[in-house]
């Protein structure tokens, strides 16, 4: 993650400019705000795409977490509270139906939300026609999962606007996690009239969009999103900023060298060797966070020889055995902790840490074990050595210092040579989305407080499940957890299905990360969450000095 990146000839103007504007160097007044209604953040890279209802890569999430609402909102620790809805909804005694009140809210444009508008958002998205990436959180509402592959039509899907101001949704089953649901941005209300006005130019800027959350965004160009607050979002005398430049830097050393400059107000998360220096810095900020990392394999790989080696249970126990992570968390990434399984420590189910109920250690490094193990499973498939295999990484950092560590342990402990392929992000997006990979980095956070968020992404017909690793005990168990009604029991399924893609290394995981970030000591009223997008600015400031 940390070997060098070159920056396009764009970012580099855009970077040097920034530069320039502070005259060469100097930190002096670089903890003094010079715009106390200004916030200039850092996002990485630039989203894939704005509809927020097709998918979900973590900058397109958080800035729709502060773009749009839904009908809850998380509160500072991280518990929903009613937002676009009036108040708590009325739930049936069986658990399974819920009636929500909308209160008076308008668009950024000045059109009324209506309960429509949240009917046509989830209907839109649970569409097979629509391809969301995120078609599967909607196999919770009754019909959803029917309705999601096709098998009935998007009308019988459980969710129906009453009158203007009432939503009635109807589950497949109780669910813990319900109202965490409808504060993710996939159960955002949606304008049927823009979407129809614009077809596939919908979403592609912010003109061809509306807002409901505390900001809108006023431009997008290269390199640069701003927003503005959003004059018509009905709790709008929270929201004490007018201004947020969204600036997307891909290299670290220059989002960190304009922190320094006072050009940035926050910065992060702060990676690889740079840590070093940043670990005891005063303006340090490590979030909660819950986030889970694996290398994944390609079992339907485009060579042949590829798939059917890492089809191989054996070859992937190998490479499980020949990996250190103690030394991958300790030299690359400085901050977090070795991953042995999926789930991350911090999500719970039935009040309790899944990772309490279900202890896994990461595993050591064992190279004779691991040698082993690859020897027999060639035997297997009846190959002589192993294929050179293609790691795919986006070149933001810190990946390509990851990719390099895997490299070194993979042919140091295994004798499997790999080449490394750097992409930009959203060149990875879609790489990853046809399938076109042999292995991969994935990360995940979660969209809800529930073991289920993490479970259902290696599902065998889960669009996120990029590797397309499949076994029938796994969905069997994952799937009646999403509507078992005895959360006792529930846990354990779930426990049991873990406890499956574990042992058959479905992926190979790595580490839980932590990410630490610089924030200016003026800038306060941050909310910071690991569910659903990282940072919430609807009641930021800049304090004065």
């Amino acid at each position: 993650m940390r070997k060098k990146v070159a920056l396009s000839l764009a970012l580099l103007l855009v970077s040097s400019s920034l530069l320039a504007a502070c005259g060469g160097g100097g930190n002096k007044t670089a903890d003094k705000p010079k715009d106390t209604k200004t916030l200039n953040w850092y996002m990485g890279e630039e989203p894939k795409t704005l509809d927020y209802g097709m998918d979900g890569d973590t900058t397109m999430i958080d800035i729709t977490k502060n773009t749009q609402e839904g009908l809850f909102r998380f509160d500072k620790d991280g518990n929903p509270q009613p937002a676009l809805a009036a108040g708590m909804p009325e739930v049936s005694a069986d658990k399974k139906t819920y009636k929500f009140k909308l209160r008076d809210a308008k668009w950024s444009d000045g059109k009324p939300v209506t309960a429509k508008d949240f009917e046509f958002a989830w209907k839109r998205a649970a569409d097979p026609k629509t391809a969301s990436q995120y078609s599967f959180i909607m196999a919770y509402l009754e019909n959803g999962e029917e309705v999601t592959q096709g098998k009935k039509p998007v009308d019988s899907l459980g969710v129906k606007a009453l009158d203007d101001k009432t939503l009635e949704v109807k589950l497949k089953a109780p669910i813990p996690f319900f109202l965490d649901l409808v504060s993710f941005a996939t159960y955002f209300p949606v304008r049927e009239d823009l979407v129809k006005k614009f077809g596939k130019q919908y979403a592609l800027g912010p003109d061809k969009m509306a807002f409901t959350g505390p900001f809108k965004i006023a431009e997008k160009k290269k390199n640069l999103i701003v927003l503005k607050k959003n004059e018509n979002y009905w709790d709008k005398d929270k929201v004490k900023l007018e201004t947020v430049n969204l600036h997307a830097i891909t290299e670290t050393g220059t989002a960190l060298k304009l922190y320094e400059t006072g050009q940035l107000d926050w910065s992060g998360p702060v990676t690889g060797a740079y840590l070093s220096k940043y670990l005891n810095h005063k303006d340090k900020f490590i979030p909660p966070y819950a986030s889970s990392w694996v290398l994944m394999f390609n079992f339907k790989a485009k060579r042949p020889e590829v798939a059917k080696f890492l089809g191989n249970k054996k070859i992937r126990q190998a490479f499980n055995l020949s990996v250190d992570r103690e030394q991958l968390v300790a030299k690359v990434f400085r901050i977090g902790k070795p991953a042995g399984a999926w789930v991350p420590p911090q999500i719970k189910v039935n009040g309790k840490s899944f990772r309490d109920l279900y202890k896994v250690e990461p595993p050591k490094v064992n190279k004779a074990e691991a040698q082993r193990l690859l020897k027999e499973g060639l035997k297997e498939i009846g190959m002589s050595a192993p294929p050179e295999l293609e790691l795919l990484i986006n070149n933001i950092q810190p990946n390509p210092e990851t990719a390099q560590f895997y490299k070194e342990q993979l042919r140091t402990n295994l004798g499997v040579n790999v080449k490394i392929k750097s992409v930009t992000f959203k060149q990875r997006l879609e790489l990853t989305e046809k399938g076109d990979f042999e292995l991969a980095m994935f990360g995940w956070g979660p969209d809800y407080n529930d073991p289920m968020t993490y479970m259902e992404f290696f599902l065998s017909d889960s669009p996120n499940n990029r590797g397309k690793w499949s076994n029938a005990e796994y969905d069997k168990l994952v799937k009646k957890s999403a509507t078992n009604p005895n959360f006792e029991e529930r846990a354990q399924d779930l426990i049991k299905a873990e406890k499956i893609f574990v042992e058959d290394v479905g992926a190979m995981p790595s580490h839980y990360n932590d990410r630490l970030y610089l924030v200016k000591p003026y800038v306060k009223g941050v909310k910071w969450h690991f569910i659903g997008g990282d940072f919430d600015l609807k009641e930021a400031y800049i304090e004065s000095k």
